[in-house]
């Protein structure tokens, strides 16, 4: 295994290696770029929201919402898209 990769895949699981050896190399690797995905996500949501906030927009529209339609530990049907596929608001997954 590559020493670059598994230091990687540690700082972006924040440990020493323990979520690789518990769950292997490509679960690791997958959810850690879900894990990037949604950090991107969330900081370009922030951002959005930060601007409109400067810009004194009171276009409410566009303002971050979050999504009701999911029982606790249930994802947003759309993955990693910023957007709920079942209401169109923010699913709390992505936070």
């Amino acid at each position: 295994m590559n020493a670059t990769l598994e230091n990687i895949l540690c700082v972006i699981h924040r440990d020493g290696g323990h979520y690789i050896a518990e769950h292997g190399i490509q679960k690791a690797f997958d959810d850690a770029l879900e894990i990037h995905y949604r950090q991107r996500n969330a900081e370009e949501r922030l951002s959005t929201i930060v601007q409109q906030s400067l810009s004194g927009s009171d276009d409410k529209s566009s303002s971050a919402q979050i999504c009701n339609d999911f029982e606790e530990g249930e994802r947003c049907t759309k993955g990693l898209n910023s957007t709920c596929g079942k209401c169109g608001y923010l699913s709390d997954a992505d936070f």
